[in-house]
């Protein structure tokens, strides 16, 4: 019997299938005035940043992260920012995760106020889609007597 009868790919059908394999990982900017986008530079440099994000998360100036070639970013429009979340695929899982982190980096988490960038996942539920962070561990605010 041949491979091909069976139904199983070949060995080459394995490894093409395999680096199609897309990950993609949700980031959320929890926070009143938080927002993300992403910019094209003017002058093209055949450097190995093209693009680049912009983010805005409390700090007094914009925060720009130089995004890697292998890392797509896709920010949502200005009506749903609050709601969506920021959507990184790459081909390259490690590169994908050096960019999450370095992205969440730029604001640690705040366990007073509860905000900072999250990593969350995507659930599709009979009302829509919902959106699950990380647990966020708060503190209590020390009353004075």
């Amino acid at each position: 019997m041949n491979r091909k009868e069976i139904g199983k790919p070949s060995i080459n059908e394995e490894k093409s299938m395999l680096s199609e394999i897309t990950y993609l990982i949700n980031l959320q900017l929890l926070g009143i005035g938080y927002r993300a986008y992403v910019v094209k530079p003017k002058t093209k440099n055949n450097n190995y940043y093209d693009k680049f994000l912009v983010l805005k998360v409390g700090q007094s100036g914009d925060t720009v992260y130089p995004i890697p070639n292998d890392v797509k970013i896709n920010c949502p429009v200005d009506a749903k920012a609050d709601k969506e979340p920021i959507i990184l695929t790459s081909q390259n899982l490690s590169s994908l995760k050096k960019a999450v982190a370095e992205i969440k980096s730029y604001r640690k988490l705040d366990v007073y106020k509860g905000s900072g960038i999250l990593e969350c996942e995507r659930l599709q539920t009979a009302e829509g889609e919902q959106f699950i962070t990380e647990t966020i561990l708060r503190k209590e605010i020390k009353k004075k007597k």
